[in-house]
């Protein structure tokens, strides 16, 4: 089963991941809704054990959902078997890791690297491994083994590879984590570029607040669901009144006037409120909605409320 024609490049609905772990169940994703436009650059973001690697996991093919949809360029993740499984990892997705060691094959050169990505899918094609490095600004390195090369080099190799083989999307786990900030920037200003000229998708996981905000939206993940949604503002304003987005931990930098922040709905309605607002406002287990002045308020219980 796949999406119409025309579809979002990544739709999940009410994704849920389970680990077990011995006797115990470990829930990674919890529900998780989520949709990232064709031709898009977005972040995900979230601390440590959110749920962000589960999700890049099952989006890239190496992990199947417990329950819930996932479709990648009209794909159905879930309905695929393992030889389908396995063919989209090669010719569907390309990924970029952190560890520059996972990218790159060490004794071969760079263009060999790119060459053995589309040998692995059944593919051989010199002229077009040759271009890809061009576009990543190493076409004067295609004879370079990675150890001859930067850290920053080596990433742009990996990117290289990563669309050897045409894919709709490009997954980045942690891309900019063992760069400097300067070849961090270069690094997310070439992901700008291929998404521009090749058309890719491009999704950029990162618990880097810097990373985040230079990109146009990123969405955080708290306990496996998107909490919280930030969208550049095509003008930047003043920082003036805070938003409830604005409160999720690491969703937002500190300084980021440009973005508008969102808290979200997932497909049932419901939200999460941030856990700085629940305690400002000592909100516990439950709310009112109140209609007021063309709004929708939130408010803590009264005190009499408590009792009850």
């Amino acid at each position: 089963m796949s999406t119409p024609a025309g579809a979002k490049a990544i739709r999940c609905a009410g994704l849920i991941k389970i680990y077990k772990i011995e006797d115990i169940e470990v829930v990674a994703l919890q529900g998780l809704d989520l949709q990232v436009e064709r031709g898009e650059l977005m972040g995900i973001i979230g601390p440590s054990g959110s749920g962000k690697t589960t999700l890049m996991s099952v989006l890239g093919g190496l992990d199947t959902p417990s329950a819930g949809r996932a479709w990648v360029s009209g794909i159905d993740l879930v309905a695929l078997n393992d030889r389908q499984r396995l063919r989209y990892r090669r010719r569907d997705v390309g990924f970029v890791w952190q560890n520059t060691a996972r990218n790159l094959i060490p004794y071969l050169t760079a263009v060999e690297n790119v060459e053995l990505a589309m040998m692995v899918a059944g593919r051989f094609d010199r002229p077009r491994a040759q271009e890809l490095l061009r576009l990543v600004g190493l076409g004067h390195r295609t004879q370079h083994r990675p150890q001859a090369m930067s850290t920053g080099e080596q990433q742009r190799v990996a990117v290289a590879i990563a669309l050897a083989n045409a894919p709709q999307v490009l997954l980045a786990d942690e891309p900019t984590g063992s760069l400097d900030d300067q070849n961090a920037a270069r690094l997310l200003a070439l992901f700008d570029t291929v998404r521009r000229e090749i058309g890719v998708t491009v999704v950029i996981v990162t618990h880097d607040t810097n990373v985040a905000g230079s990109l146009d939206r990123y969405v955080a993940i708290r306990d496996g669901k998107t909490a919280t949604e930030a969208v550049r503002l095509s003008e930047p304003r003043e920082a003036g009144r805070e938003q409830a987005g604005a409160e999720q931990g690491a969703a937002a930098p500190a300084d980021a006037p440009s973005h508008d922040h969102f808290v979200l709905l997932d497909s049932a309605g419901r939200m999460q409120v941030p856990e700085q607002l629940r305690d400002r406002y000592g909100i516990g287990g439950r709310v009112r909605l109140v209609e007021e002045d063309g709004r929708l308020v939130i408010e803590p219980p009264g005190e009499g409320d408590a009792a009850r």
